[in-house]
């Protein structure tokens, strides 16, 4: 399945571009998320201390989610 509406970002290339509609494949999910929602399910992860989450453990979703945080957006 690929994103029909968004544009998918790498990290590296396009990481002053980043937002939270930005769709990603997942490694760990196998399939296609928004960044939003990996940001979402990350925080809950660590906040419930679900530390065996695949979602806290993703060095994917932790690249993406680095490369947001130093793009400066605020969706």
């Amino acid at each position: 399945m690929q994103p029909s509406a968004h544009t998918v970002h790498t990290a590296r290339s396009d990481a002053g571009r980043m937002s939270l509609g930005d769709r990603f494949l997942c490694r760990s999910r196998r399939r296609w998320v928004l960044l939003e929602n990996c940001l979402d399910d990350y925080v809950d992860a660590n906040s419930l201390e679900k530390r065996r989450s695949a979602c806290f453990r993703c060095p994917h979703g932790h690249t993406r989610r680095d490369a947001y945080a130093a793009s400066g957006q605020s969706d």
